[in-house]
């Protein structure tokens, strides 16, 4: 990961934002999405939870596992709060977490 000017590591969602502004590129919906999950929950979080859909205001997230389906929970409002400063262009209302059984598949 590189590091920022402060030394501390860049979220590497930041970096491919940057990377695509540069290459005169735009991010698909999705992709722009993911990204704003990645930076607003954190990678401790994003290791174990996917984003799944964003309809209507609603963000579904995949959780791989019940214990962090337990934490994302008892976080939400914290996660929702700093995603909403995040998803400036989109409307976020809701944040919806969903056990997702079965092959996890890492990005």
């Amino acid at each position: 990961m590189k590091k920022s000017r402060g030394g501390g590591p860049v979220p590497i969602s930041d970096i491919v934002t940057i990377l695509a502004k540069q290459l005169g590129k735009r991010l698909s919906d999705q992709e722009r999405v993911e990204a704003l999950w990645e930076k607003g929950a954190g990678a401790k979080r994003v290791a174990h939870a996917k984003v799944s859909a964003f309809e209507g205001g609603v963000l579904t997230v995949d959780v791989d596992n019940s214990g962090s389906l337990y934490e994302l929970t008892l976080e939400k409002e914290k996660i929702f709060e700093k995603l909403k400063k995040l998803f400036q262009k989109e409307t976020l209302r809701e944040i919806r977490f969903q056990l997702k059984v079965g092959k996890w598949q890492k990005r």
